[in-house]
């Protein structure tokens, strides 16, 4: 059993996988600035290492990984209890892979990402996950 990150429970732990390296720095940058505590990876092998090994309160991670799939990330992601929700990035507008990951339950993003909007999905989604805790 887990704990809550509501009041006195630890803080959310975000993981942002990207294999783009400007990219990641970025993303970690605007979520750190935002006072939460980051872990970035830039390869899917890295981010699921950090997803086996670690407490993740949310799941960002870019559709294309090198040669690897970020839905593969989240549907191990999903293995874990509670699982985290997940938001999906993606610089391609591919409506079968937006219609996937809603159906996975993840929430997409595309690219270029605007930093306001990231950040209050981030909130949103990490409300969301904390409610699957209690």
């Amino acid at each position: 059993m887990s704990e809550s990150t509501a009041a006195g429970g630890p803080e959310p732990s975000i993981l942002i996988v990207d294999d783009d390296p400007s990219t990641l720095a970025g993303l970690l940058e605007l979520v750190r600035r935002a006072g939460y505590r980051a872990s970035g990876a830039a390869s899917f092998e890295q981010g699921r290492k950090i997803l086996d090994e670690s407490a993740v309160s949310l799941l960002v991670t870019d559709v294309r990984l090198g040669t690897a799939n970020g839905l593969h990330l989240m549907l191990r992601a999903q293995m874990k209890d509670p699982p985290p929700p997940v938001i999906v990035l993606t610089g391609f507008a591919d409506a079968v892979l937006v219609v996937e990951a809603r159906r996975m339950g993840a929430t997409f993003l595309l690219k270029p990402v605007d930093a306001d909007e990231f950040l209050a999905l981030v909130r949103q989604q990490l409300e969301i996950g904390d409610s699957h805790h209690d």
